[in-house]
């Protein structure tokens, strides 16, 4: 690092050596090559850079490390040029679908004073998401900024999603009412595009066995949607192909960029359907297009009767529709301090939390969460949502285990160790029969004696 940072090496020298290096650094190393590219604005204060810069930036957009997009996102926002010019769109559009709230609010934060950001199609779509986004903070900059700049005006996609964030958190019911009648809508006469409280994970299963195959496979052009978007700021694919029994990681790449275009309140106008329709451009809104856009891969699906079209449409329409077993699930846990009952990690609401007891006593771990879905499923997954306010009780090493009847229990089916993140994790379980699911936890990420967690929820079939 010190020997990049001698003004003697040549740029192409140096932007050779930070993509190099990149893969094989640690988070703390990737902080130093990013502030080495920092260290020659007349590399990044420019509103188009070259492909090498853009290259890394969008690298550090997508680090796993929460430190390393924060600082990215810290340094576009602070190169006035960049900042301005087309090529941030896709990086702050990367930051808008972080699965890390504090990213999503950051990168909200900057895209805010940005003229014209919310023209593009894309970013309307996200906003139509982080309007209803599982972190309150998100959902109030979001809400602040249809007040702001007025996006609601002749929208009515807008009005039902700003009547369906009224649904989900009552407490700015008279700020959506009001922004509503400003802005030219009667709020008694719009309904809710999507519904408030816990949905269920779209299946992976599905996804795995009808949607991930058609992201390898080759159009007319000879050329699939994996070979262009291994390096989209959005829907991001795996450029190796997981196939039906192939690395669970790349297959979860694939699962969470999918969920980032889709619509549940309106699963047609979702831009993983509407783009692979749309003909030849750069990826802007197209008046004369039969869906209102453009895409860079051109057409791949000439009409909604393609099959590719119809089994996605199908996936979204089966995640989106109401679980009319919802009311027989019911949680349970080893511990819990009051206030904090299973029942919170269950409703929704990423803002609430269980947590073990830590009032008079503290049980150690092992600690055990256990989910009774009312009958017998076959098991894909299980999602937890780590504690969004505090890094307390978050899970290290688990295991899952499954049992018919609640007594008997199975060995542990998947076993494995989280990131320190409150991102979303998952586990991966294969469509196993079973009634009850129990999470286990075996370890806290700081050490601790508490166990937490602000949703836990399992795919199931």
């Amino acid at each position: 690092l010190p020997l990049l940072k001698h003004p003697s090496l040549a740029e192409v020298e140096v932007l050779t050596a930070l993509l190099v290096a990149w893969s094989t650094s640690g988070p703390v190393d990737r902080l130093g090559l990013l502030d080495t590219l920092l260290a020659r604005p007349g590399l990044i204060d420019v509103e188009e850079p070259a492909k090498d810069v853009l290259d890394l930036l969008q690298l550090a957009v997508h680090d796993p490390s929460n430190l390393v997009k924060e600082r990215a996102l810290e340094a576009i926002g602070g190169q006035g040029r960049l900042a301005s010019g087309a090529a941030a769109t896709g990086l702050l559009l990367a930051a808008l679908v972080d699965e890390n709230p504090a990213i999503r609010r950051q990168g909200l934060k900057l895209a805010m004073s940005r003229a014209r950001f919310w023209d593009r199609p894309e970013a309307v779509e996200r906003l139509l998401a982080l309007l209803v986004d599982p972190d309150r903070k998100v959902r109030d900059l979001a809400l602040d900024l249809v007040e702001r700049d007025r996006l609601a005006v002749g929208s009515a996609r807008m009005a039902r999603r700003l009547k369906a964030l009224r649904e989900l958190d009552p407490s700015v019911g008279d700020r959506v009412e009001s922004t509503l009648r400003v802005q030219g809508f009667d709020p008694a006469r719009i309904a809710a595009d999507v519904r408030s409280g816990r949905l269920r994970p779209l299946s992976l299963a599905t996804f795995r066995d009808r949607i991930n195959p058609l992201l390898y496979q080759p159009g007319e052009d000879g050329v699939s949607c994996a070979r262009c978007h291994a390096t989209h700021n959005v829907l991001r694919i795996s450029e190796r192909d997981p196939g039906p029994s192939g690395n669970q990681g790349d297959l979860l790449i694939n699962y969470r960029s999918a969920l980032k275009v889709i619509n549940r309140g309106d699963p047609e106008s979702s831009l993983l359907l509407r783009k692979p329709r749309s003909p030849a451009g750069q990826g802007g809104a197209e008046p004369s297009s039969p869906t209102g856009l453009s895409h860079v891969g051109g057409t791949r699906w000439e009409s909604t009767e393609n099959p590719a079209y119809r089994a996605i449409l199908a996936w979204i329409q089966d995640g989106s529709r109401p679980d009319v077993d919802a009311g027989l699930i019911r949680a349970s846990a080893d511990s819990y301090a009051p206030g904090f009952g299973p029942e919170l990690a269950s409703d929704g609401n990423h803002s609430t939390f269980w947590q073990t007891e830590f009032v008079g006593a503290n049980p150690g771990y092992p600690h055990e969460f256990t989910i009774d879905l009312g009958r017998s499923r076959l098991v894909d997954g299980l999602v937890y949502v780590p504690r969004q306010d505090s890094s307390l009780g978050r899970i290290k090493d688990f295991e899952v285990r499954l049992s018919p009847d609640g007594k008997v229990w199975s060995e542990p089916v998947a076993r494995a160790t989280w990131l320190d993140d409150p991102a979303d994790q998952w586990a991966v379980l294969e469509g196993r029969p079973a009634r009850f699911v129990q999470l286990r936890g075996l370890s806290e990420v700081n050490g601790s004696t508490s166990m937490s967690a602000a949703e836990i929820t399992v795919d199931y079939r």
